[in-house]
């Protein structure tokens, strides 16, 4: 159920795919995966057949995604949840929007983002002292903290995204400098795993090493210090 139903949903409901069998074969080896890259590039993939104007439902993790905005756009947060814990995500387990008037609520939503300031975005939600206190320490070993600023695929499978942090450096907390130009990967968003029976880590060769190389695509960030005017 936590494949199916909050990491990596899909329109299949509680059905998990075959695939999964062998990296489930053994419950000693789950703690070596890389969970938190393929739920983003699964999450990703969702976005990108998400702007195809027939598709009317969004899969992926949602509850993460849902997550993620509460946390960085306070004013689109609902009333009533200050307390949180561990997982973070946890927070807003309870919640549960209103079904009814959704134009309405579309129309609510497109206008609060409309009128959102530069000051209205959080970047670094999670630096407070009362997050830390409820993290797991062993979640900010160097160990992860790399990975977080590597340029590199992230694999799910046949779904292949680029992590492109050079472009969003505020969240680290540092300057942001013009970043390169994008990498253009629509080519791999037509392929879907289908057609054929295929070693994804042999078919996907270039893309799983960049995964396996991703220690050497860790991008220095060059930490935001705030400067103090003296008076005198």
């Amino acid at each position: 159920m936590l494949l199916s139903s909050q990491l990596f949903t899909d329109k299949n409901a509680n059905r998990v795919h075959l695939r999964w069998l062998p990296y489930l074969a053994s419950l000693d080896d789950l703690g070596r995966y890389s969970w938190g890259s393929a739920a983003l590039a699964w999450l990703y993939g969702c976005f990108y057949r998400g702007t195809n104007r027939n598709v009317v439902n969004l899969a992926g993790p949602l509850q993460l995604l849902q997550s993620w905005i509460f946390w960085r756009f306070p004013t689109l947060r609902p009333s009533g949840f200050d307390g949180f814990g561990f997982p973070l995500a946890s927070m807003w387990a309870t919640y549960m929007p209103r079904n009814d008037a959704g134009d309405q609520r579309l129309l609510s939503a497109r206008l609060s983002l409309d009128r959102l300031r530069v000051h209205d975005f959080v970047w670094e939600p999670y630096s407070s002292a009362e997050v830390a206190t409820v993290i797991h320490s062993e979640i900010l070993a160097d160990e992860h903290r790399r990975l977080w600023t590597a340029i590199t695929s992230l694999i799910y499978f046949a779904a292949i995204e680029w992590h492109q942090v050079d472009r969003v450096l505020s969240q680290f907390g540092g300057v942001q400098h013009l970043p390169q130009p994008a990498l253009n990967i629509d080519w791999l968003h037509a392929k879907d795993g289908r057609g054929g029976d295929r070693w994804f880590p042999t078919y996907y060769r270039e893309w799983h090493q960049h995964w396996e190389n991703r220690l050497h695509s860790v991008i220095w960030v060059e930490s935001l210090i705030p400067v103090h005017h003296q008076t005198t």
